[in-house]
């Protein structure tokens, strides 16, 4: 009789909840894997940065060729950095 008291007992105290200690294992095993993961992140981010950058120059280099291909054609430019007329 008393086996199935202390069975009872056990079975009440478990199905209570977490203990303190399995709640900070938990929250040590989650700041591990976070700073595992923290430098991926970072590298994944820094690749999207280039890759914007690179996709918003795009324009720019393909406006320096038309206006270089088109300079050249007519004429000799003096100042590479401006496309007008010469003067």
């Amino acid at each position: 009789m008393q086996k199935a008291k202390a069975t009872s007992g056990e079975h009440k105290r478990s199905a209570r909840g977490f203990s303190l200690i399995e709640l900070m294992v938990a929250v040590a095993l989650l700041a591990v894997l976070a700073s595992l993961a923290a430098p991926s992140f970072a590298n994944i981010t820094r690749q999207f940065r280039v890759g914007t950058v690179t996709d918003e120059l795009m324009p720019v280099e393909t406006g320096q060729l038309v206006c270089f291909s088109t300079a050249t054609r007519t004429r000799r430019v003096r100042n590479a950095t401006q496309c007008g007329p010469e003067p």
